[in-house]
């Protein structure tokens, strides 16, 4: 297993974090308000309550929170969800947004493609490539170099939009299209063949389903870890003090358990039982799953010698930043997908360790 270079990064976590000056590598945030107003040579990655960019960022910028203002230069990418998210700066590259309220404001640039996933979404400055956007209302009011698909109850095409591509949208009501409104190439309004719509709409959003299961893992074990931050710690901890009886425990329980089930539903007079340990056993694979991304976290929090005196805000740091990780792992042909598998063994045999020596065996 891969674990982070905490020590080569530069992170911080707290109630408020401002930060401000010159800053030449990653940054990696947690908060509940944070202030971007330093120029950073590197990615930004951020969770918080609101966030502000300000300041040019000459990498990728990741964020998840509440309210999202990201006003600075973009050298690269820009991944964001929250309730709502504002882009008003120039993006090198790509903008994927998933988000309640999705602004593209008039002064924003995006050099590539647009994706945008939400339930109001505008576009009202520059897209460089094309806009593929759904939502319960989408709004063109904007410069779009390529095509434009939309998904949407409600679709608006305003006056100051420019579509130098065709117009392809989804909806059960007519497109409303100002009459100022330049589209260069066709409009489509799709049939409603709900299951195509579907497949399209499946495959035109991966890259905004991807990050929010990224985002709401994250979420989930944070919150997690804030509910049991006892439990949560302990069974992470248990990796290191006990790492033979947890892989042994864990392989244990992956393979054992279905055969059980199997056993009981065959038994009928179990059947409730089977789905009781069925239920069960698949809550288990998710936590034992976040139970191993605690561990890395604690393996970065030893790294850089916080791993006794970590307060929550570090805590909530190290899982995103162990996830991160694991994102980065598992491009990794073959290897990639074995250690996340081997870290979930790991996390649901300390698990199940840990609740054992301290309910059970007690």
């Amino acid at each position: 297993l891969v674990c982070f270079p905490f020590s080569v990064l530069a992170q911080e976590a707290g109630d408020t974090i401002v930060k401000q000056g010159k800053i030449s590598q990653d940054l990696y945030l947690a908060g509940g308000t944070i202030d971007m107003l330093a120029d950073v040579d590197g990615d930004v990655v951020a969770a918080g309550g609101q966030i502000n960019i300000d300041q040019s960022v000459s990498g990728d910028i990741l964020v998840a929170g509440g309210n999202i203002a990201i006003r600075a230069r973009v050298g690269d990418d820009v991944r964001a969800m929250g309730g709502n998210v504002t882009v008003s700066g120039p993006v090198g590259d790509e903008a994927i947004i998933a988000g309640g309220n999705i602004l593209i404001a008039p002064s924003a640039t995006v050099g590539g493609r647009a994706l945008l996933g939400g339930g109001n979404i505008r576009v009202e400055g520059k897209v460089g490539k094309s806009v593929k956007a759904a939502g319960n209302r989408v709004v063109i009011d904007g410069d779009v170099a390529g095509d434009v698909e939309v998904f949407a109850e409600t679709v608006e095409i305003g006056p100051r939009a420019m579509i130098h591509g065709n117009l392809i949208y989804h909806s059960r009501e007519e497109a409303k299209i100002a009459s100022d409104a330049k589209i260069t190439g066709s409009v489509t309004r799709q049939g409603f063949d709900i299951d195509k719509r579907m497949r399209e709409r499946s495959r035109a959003f991966r890259p905004v389903a991807r990050l929010a299961f990224y985002v709401t893992l994250m979420a989930t074990a944070i919150v997690l870890y804030l509910l049991f931050p006892t439990a949560t710690v302990g069974a992470a901890r248990t990796v290191n003090t006990s790492p033979w009886k947890s892989l042994g425990l864990g392989l244990a329980v992956v393979a054992a358990t279905p055969l059980v089930i199997v056993l009981l539903m065959i038994s009928v007079v179990g059947i409730w039982l089977a789905l009781l340990a069925l239920a069960l056993y698949l809550a288990l694979w998710l936590l034992g799953f976040l139970t191993g991304v605690l561990t890395v976290g604690e393996w970065g929090l030893r790294l850089i010698g916080r791993a006794q005196t970590a307060t929550k805000g570090w805590r909530a740091l190290s899982i995103v930043v162990a996830l991160l990780a694991l994102w980065v792992v598992r491009f990794v042909p073959v290897l990639g997908g074995l250690a996340v598998f081997v870290l979930l063994v790991f996390g649901l045999g300390a698990l199940t360790l840990y609740f054992w020596r301290r309910y059970v065996s007690a």
